[in-house]
């Protein structure tokens, strides 16, 4: 599947190609200018398996490239769809990537969610809500407070993870009223909370523990702490009453009991658990004594990683000539 999304801003339009969902197979991070993620989809030319890439640095951040790592760790083994920037021109989806998402996310994006306008009245609300645990975000509206693409990304990829975080922390948020706070999330190229995005967020519904916000502003007066000025607290309140009118309670509550079905369907069909042992009594974990120093080598051949038992593994089924060494 491929699809062509677009996010326009006052300044220039943001494109992107959605292609997937494919099997995430393998981390390639020994190429010093890229990452490489290799996927199950076969080129059609060469009839090999396709390897899409990221720049670790020049026009993407460096930082991206780290992040994008970190995620793809997670995902290994599991469906996810591919998102290549058609921004600046048509770069081939078979060969190039600017982000990963997870399948059951893309879906809930593209199902249900596609239906709740985004709050700037013209994006494409797929290409501009994140997810963080139980938490829907709609960032749109920070077009108009960011300089261009790196920026628009970097900081919906922070949203994703680190919002829960700061909409509860007392040290990172101050409150505007019960369903507004100005909160602060990391900033450009992974800079502390500290030195990042000030940000005022409205969490328009509430259902069944699952939130839905709309980042109202968002700014990088970086050492300002103050608590949220009057004029800052009239211009969201306006804001948010001119809003109101495109979230109707009932509507939201059905959109919302839809991801929820959705989400509780997929948790036990998506990524079920892994069972000790199956019938036989033989291992579906195989362990390996894998040193920190070695660890990307590992993980690139399709090593995981055992967050309980701190040690890398392979499942009994994998091919284990190539990570005989670890094997001893």
């Amino acid at each position: 599947m491929k699809s062509l999304l677009v996010f326009t801003g006052d300044f220039m339009a943001f494109k992107y190609a959605k292609t997937g969902p494919f099997i995430l197979e393998k981390i390639i991070t020994n190429d010093p200018t890229y990452l490489k993620l290799e996927f199950n989809d076969l080129n059609k030319v060469t009839n090999q398996k396709n390897t899409r890439q990221l720049s670790k640095g020049g026009r993407w951040p460096e930082s991206f490239a780290i992040f994008l790592e970190e995620k793809a760790n997670e995902l290994l083994g599991k469906e996810v769809y591919v998102i290549t920037s058609q921004t600046t021109k048509e770069w081939d989806t078979t060969k190039w990537l600017s982000d990963i998402e997870p399948k059951k996310i893309g879906d809930i994006k593209d199902g249900a969610v596609s239906k709740i306008p985004a709050a700037d009245g013209v994006s494409n609300i797929s290409e501009t809500l994140a997810f963080c645990k139980q938490n829907l975000i709609d960032f749109s509206l920070a077009k108009n407070d960011l300089s261009g693409e790196e920026e628009f990304l970097d900081f919906g990829q922070n949203l994703a993870k680190n919002f829960e975080q700061s909409w509860r922390s007392n040290k990172t948020s101050r409150n505007i009223s019960d369903d507004v706070k100005r909160i602060r999330v990391l900033g450009p190229n992974n800079l502390s909370k500290r030195n990042g995005y000030r940000v005022i967020v409205w969490k328009a519904y509430e259902y069944e523990g699952i939130n839905y916000f709309i980042v109202l502003k968002v700014d990088k007066k970086l050492e300002d702490e103050s608590y949220p000025s009057n004029q800052e607290i009239k211009e969201a309140t306006a804001q948010i009453e001119e809003l109101k009118p495109n979230y109707n309670k009932e509507f939201l509550k059905k959109i919302l009991d839809e991801v929820l079905n959705k989400m509780n369907k997929d948790k036990g069909e998506i990524d079920p658990p892994l069972p000790e042992t199956p019938d036989n009594d033989e291992p579906v974990r195989v362990y390996l004594n894998c040193p920190f120093s070695e660890k990307d080598e590992c993980k690139s051949l399709g090593g995981k990683w055992d967050n309980e038992q701190k040690k890398w593994y392979i499942s009994k089924d994998m091919n284990k000539e190539k990570f005989q060494k670890w094997l001893d």
